[in-house]
């Protein structure tokens, strides 16, 4: 099922499309992968390539399900979730375009996504994001996701 979504920017509406992803959206979401990464880990983090067959495992692994907003044929954004159990489904990897952030493009994600479990009987959704990621974590805070979990570590 499709959902496309109709908003009004500067008297023109803007028609979002958030689907599932297909495999002619690889090297774009292999793109979008890439920025995640660095944003998260730095310059030096990954390579196209490498991005590239991670995107394509993600596509087409049992119990991951990718999906995309696509705005005038152009994806700006992404979002995968993983069914963990029967119960609850994991995301992972969203990204959207950072000149596209703060216009509800992972609001629209995350919704689609939320849809799609419910249809499936899962009944939570969580989720990782890094402790100095101050951005995400008000993103997913805004989203109505809450703590309920605290992982530590110390570098050896």
């Amino acid at each position: 099922m499709k959902a496309i979504i109709f908003f009004k920017s500067l008297s023109n509406y803007i028609t979002m499309e958030i689907r599932r992803a297909k495999n002619s959206d690889l090297s774009r979401l292999a793109e979008m992968y890439l920025a995640l990464y660095r944003h998260i880990s730095g310059p030096a983090t990954s390579s196209l390539e490498s991005m590239n067959r991670y995107a394509n495992r993600k596509l087409h692994q049992k119990h991951h399900f990718t999906f995309v907003a696509e705005e005038n044929s152009e994806l700006i954004g992404a979002i995968t979730v993983r069914l963990l159990s029967k119960k609850r489904g994991h995301l992972i990897d969203a990204y959207v375009e950072p000149v596209q952030r703060r216009k509800g493009v992972l609001r629209k994600l995350e919704s689609r996504v939320r849809v799609f479990l419910k249809k499936r009987d899962v009944t939570s959704i969580t989720l990782e994001v890094q402790s100095d990621n101050v951005e995400g974590l008000s993103s997913w805070e805004s989203l109505g996701y809450m703590t309920y979990e605290v992982s530590m570590k110390k570098v050896i």
